[in-house]
């Protein structure tokens, strides 16, 4: 009967090798959506592997400390838009395509909907998108400043802010309680 041995340190590996032991080795610097790299590292795919989403494998990498102030927009696999490589390493992403992202158009005649994590930013006076009028996506805000500036939402309930707005996922209707 084999003994069962774990070890990710290869000599470690090589002496339960020698002793008999049963080795299971796993590479740490693997990456994909279900084993992320951790803090202060980010998953690299190669090109052409769409973000992982093909089942690809990344390799965990460091994310740099310090970027060029060169401007050549690219596209993060978070799909946010950086002001070059490094900085979408930086964030903690790899590169998706270079350029900026496109932008997520939502309501209009289909109805489109923001991921969870946005909210519809729909154009200034177009009464929270009437007329078929789409919006673009935006991110919600992650923190608010706690100023009382009652705004009505376009989900008819009223907000502390327009942030407070925002990050419940809705635009502003108009400035005020909202009216019933």
């Amino acid at each position: 009967m084999r003994a069962l041995c774990h070890s990710s340190v290869l000599v470690v590996a090589l002496g339960a090798l020698a002793s008999g032991c049963f080795v299971e080795v796993h590479s740490r610097d693997r990456c994909d959506d279900s084993a992320p790299c951790g803090w202060g590292r980010y998953c690299a795919y190669e090109e052409g592997d769409a973000c992982g989403r093909d089942g690809a494998l990344g390799w965990c990498r460091d994310t740099p400390d310090a970027c060029p102030a060169i401007y050549g927009p690219v596209c993060g696999c978070d799909g946010r838009t950086y002001g070059n490589e490094c900085e979408a390493n930086a964030g903690g992403t790899n590169v998706e395509h270079g350029g900026e992202c496109a932008q997520s158009l939502c309501g209009g005649l289909v109805g489109y909907v923001c991921p969870t994590t946005q909210w519809c930013d729909h154009p200034e006076g177009s009464a929270c998108g009437a007329a078929d009028q789409t919006g673009v996506c935006r991110d919600r805000p992650d923190a608010c400043i706690e100023i009382y500036a009652p705004v009505c939402g376009c989900d008819g309930r009223t907000h502390a802010n327009e942030c407070s707005a925002e990050a419940a996922g809705t635009d502003v209707a108009y400035s005020g309680r909202c009216s019933s």
